[in-house]
């Protein structure tokens, strides 16, 4: 079982949008700079990778629901931005039967509860079920997801929290928060326990530079 004293945040340099990993040099990575994301910012705490990674499928495939407060609690120590509603990415509807519960739905309840912000339940749903995305490039993705998500509230000037366990290509967020903003949202912020460095061709997790007291291991 994980050991929480392993866990510690990431301190490296990372994308001030999309918290890529980066090595030294600019702020903000070529995708980002290339096109703008729908969210505004994203806010993550770890990289997806040892101990941190354990604690997050022993919750999302072990179904260890006891897990979810303490990873909550992760993310309230890092900053967060202020917001009018806290939703969770929403689980693709034929997995959510098998799986039994969601995860991140269980994580965005806590958050809600500590920060004082509302949370919107079922308010974002995925309306069709898509293939796997795992073994997908970015691009296929991007198009498995296009239309798969929809409001059911109008959220005209609403600053909106997206919460998510994991970030890997950004695809399924970048999806969310183009829904999100069709409902009328003014600012989507992401907020995620972990960010995979899998988007990045020419720098690796293990190129990240990483403080001894900061090391993920």
């Amino acid at each position: 079982m994980t050991c929480w004293q392993d866990i510690r945040p990431f301190a490296g340099n990372r994308c001030s949008i999309c918290s890529i990993p980066l090595a030294e040099g600019p702020s903000i990575c070529g995708e980002c700079t290339k096109e703008r994301p729908s969210y505004y910012k994203s806010y993550v705490y770890g990289i997806y990778d040892g101990k941190l990674k354990e604690a997050i499928n022993y919750l999302k495939y072990h179904k260890i629901r006891g897990l979810a407060r303490p990873l909550a609690d992760l993310l309230l120590r890092i900053p967060l931005p202020d917001a009018d509603i806290i939703l969770p990415v929403p689980p693709d509807p034929e997995r959510l039967k098998k799986r039994e519960f969601n995860h991140t739905s269980l994580i965005a309840r806590y958050l809600s509860k500590r920060l004082g912000i509302p949370l919107g339940v079922n308010l974002l749903r995925k309306i069709k079920s898509t293939p796997p995305q795992a073994n997908l490039k970015r691009i296929d993705r991007i198009r498995n997801l296009r239309g798969a998500f929809k409001v059911f509230k109008d959220l005209t000037q609403k600053r909106v929290i997206l919460v998510d366990d994991v970030i890997t290509t950004g695809a399924t967020i970048e999806e969310c928060s183009r829904a999100l903003k069709r409902a009328g949202a003014e600012f989507v912020y992401i907020v995620a326990i972990a960010r995979s460095g899998e988007r990045v061709t020419s720098l690796s997790v293990r190129d990240v530079d990483f403080s001894e007291t900061e090391r993920l291991i």
